[in-house]
């Protein structure tokens, strides 16, 4: 995978270096009630989004209207969530090729999961979206109802995961996949999972990479929710290249071509940057 071509560069890296953190006792003790009140405003709208799903399911009969609308639904809600963080100082993000996300269809976006809470910054700013999430997040007896009505898919094995993705892919709906499977535990990523692969290249889509940018790595497998980095916290998303499965490549080997590409672009000597707006063959 060795793409040709020139472009501007655009340095990602899973984790920049931090900032020397001064903060008083008091300070780390406020930005800790402001990331717990994230939490509960978080828990408050994913409550509030059940009855209004709720009445779509009991009142639409086409399927896949049903999921656009309860997607619809989660956007709303998790948007106000995303603007409740950028009000209270939790976070500061930045994507600057949202309109080009959004223009996107059928496709596979693939980020590095740096965060718990990574999921919802791409939630916020897409209305129609299909996320993979962990099986025990869908049969939760609060967030299950709304995400299985969304059509969200449950991480697991077996040819019915795969066929959902496919069908979704199919359908003209982005996938939102976490490739590494969950939080990343050993920088700059885990190793990549074959799932996502297997269902591009049944759908014929493509695999669009996403860099998640952020000072620490807050919220991931090793970080104490009490803990709390100085706040806000920014957070660079920024789009890596698209990348398609060759006519005949296996899930395995493109994965491993992914991984190898991220782990370039995102491991500490990284100097040749992200190259966007291309398409690449694996």
């Amino acid at each position: 995978m060795n793409p040709t071509g020139t472009l501007p560069p655009v340095r990602a890296s899973a984790a920049v270096a931090a900032p020397v953190d001064r903060r008083s006792i008091l300070r780390k003790a406020f930005d800790c009630a402001r990331v717990m009140s994230g939490f509960a405003v978080y828990g408050l709208l994913s409550l509030l989004s059940i009855p209004p799903c709720l009445v779509v399911a009991l009142c639409v009969r086409d399927r896949r209207r049903r999921r656009g609308l309860c997607q619809g639904i989660i956007h709303r809600c998790v948007s106000l969530y995303a603007r409740y963080t950028e009000w209270s100082g939790i976070f500061r993000v930045n994507l600057p090729e949202i309109e080009r996300l959004r223009s996107m269809r059928g496709t596979v976006l693939a980020p590095n999961h740096a965060s718990l809470m990574d999921a919802t910054h791409f939630l916020a700013r897409l209305p129609r979206l299909v996320c993979v999430m962990k099986k025990s997040i869908v049969s939760n007896p609060v967030m299950g109802i709304t995400t299985s009505l969304a059509g969200y898919l449950p991480l697991e094995h077996g040819t019915e995961f795969i066929r959902r993705g496919r069908d979704a892919l199919t359908e003209g709906s982005n996938l939102l996949v976490f490739p590494e499977g969950t939080r990343t535990v050993e920088p700059p990523v885990n190793s990549f999972k074959t799932g996502y692969a297997l269902m591009a290249s049944l759908a014929g889509a493509p695999v669009q990479a996403v860099f998640i940018e952020m000072p620490v790595l807050f919220m991931n497998k090793n970080w104490p929710l009490w803990k709390t980095p100085p706040l806000p916290l920014p957070i660079n998303i920024l789009l890596g290249e698209q990348f398609r499965v060759r006519p005949g490549q296996s899930a395995r080997a493109f994965s491993a071509e992914l991984e190898t590409y991220f782990r370039r672009e995102l491991g500490p000597t990284a100097t040749r940057g992200v190259r966007r707006n291309r398409s690449v063959s694996c």
